[in-house]
């Protein structure tokens, strides 16, 4: 499942991706730079571009939802939807 999360925020094809917490907050990431998956920490670094250096530091156990998208133009990979899906259901269970 953090495999998965870890590839679902390096692809630069799904982009913008929004994190639905369970607290109920949104946390919209525009571009894979602006975020960090610590696998050793088993945390996700969110760096918000107005953020002056700010981040903020989700727990995956916080998700509750990924939405991604893919940027206009870009080509559409089965592959890469279904992993995108696998990991969606992954991080709900």
């Amino acid at each position: 499942m953090r495999e998965d999360l870890k590839a679902l925020l390096t692809n630069p094809l799904v982009f913008p991706v929004e994190l639905t917490l369970t607290s109920g907050d949104v946390v919209k990431i525009q571009h894979p730079d602006f975020v960090h998956y610590s696998g050793k920490l088993g945390q996700i670094f969110y760096y918000p571009p107005e953020g002056g250096g700010v981040f903020e530091m989700i727990t995956p156990d916080q998700i509750a939802k990924i939405r991604a998208r893919r940027k206009r133009g870009a080509k559409a990979l089965s592959g890469k939807r279904k992993a995108l899906s696998k990991c969606s259901k992954a991080l709900i269970r």
